[in-house]
């Protein structure tokens, strides 16, 4: 039977700093927006963009600790009050030679799209987008599956007049706080009774939830989700 696609969730947990450096904090991790390789002579480098989120103390100490930390170098280029964007420049020399093959920020198998990377207490998680499923490919060195979903199953994308809903819903302020329009007249606008407009609101609403919290928050949402014994290819959600 053909293999379909699923999103597969590993989770890394060789030594890093950007982990250790969250030991112990109340409600922290980082989601990574960039990286890009540096050279300086001898030196390797890896420049890596990072969303921290949490709470300010914990998020003010987590910088601290990776200003402390040896061959980190860390910009803030903005922090607030539960989130942070860091420019950090790691030396690969230093921390990388267990996983210099298998990175979890660079490295992407072949058959895969690398589609988040959430940097938690617990390790890196990954979520991959997986057209031809082998553990040989996503299952690396110090790595391991802990979750696995049919892409079918992920209800992330909207059909065209959820959508069409959804745009008018915000344009005419359905979601404006206050609201600049009811539900009564968004539907007479559309053309659409008020029930079959607020079941379309509702089904895109459910899908945008669900995917940002398994894109976003995938830590929080699987974090009682025991791995996956070897070779095992079942779907498995928490």
């Amino acid at each position: 039977m053909p293999y379909k696609p699923h999103v597969v969730y590993t989770l890394c947990s060789n030594p890093c700093p950007l982990v250790s450096a969250m030991d112990n904090l109340d409600y922290i991790h980082a989601k990574l927006l960039k990286t890009h390789a540096i050279t300086e002579g001898p030196r390797k480098l890896v420049e890596i963009w990072l969303r921290v989120h949490g709470l300010r103390k914990s998020i003010e100490e987590y910088v601290s600790r990776l200003r402390g930390s040896k061959g980190v170098s860390v910009t803030e280029v903005s922090i607030g009050r539960y989130s942070a964007l860091l420019r950090l420049v790691l030396d690969t020399g230093l921390y990388c030679a267990s996983c210099a093959d298998c990175c979890p920020y660079t490295s992407q198998p072949p058959y895969t799209l690398l589609d988040s990377i959430i940097v938690t207490p617990r390790g890196v998680l990954r979520r991959h987008i997986v057209l031809r499923r082998s553990d040989d490919n996503i299952v690396t060195r110090g790595c391991r599956v802990i979750a696995e979903i049919e892409l079918e199953d992920c209800g992330f994308s909207l059909t065209p007049r959820q959508e069409d809903a959804l745009v008018a819903a915000y344009r005419e302020g359905y979601y404006s706080f206050p609201r600049r329009t009811s539900l009564k007249k968004l539907a007479e606008k559309l053309g659409l009774s008020v029930s079959s407009l607020a079941e379309l609101l509702h089904r895109a609403e459910a899908k945008i939830i669900e995917s940002f919290l398994y894109t976003e928050l995938p830590h929080l949402m699987l974090e009682h989700t025991e791995p996956y014994p070897a070779g095992s290819s079942g779907k498995r959600r928490s």
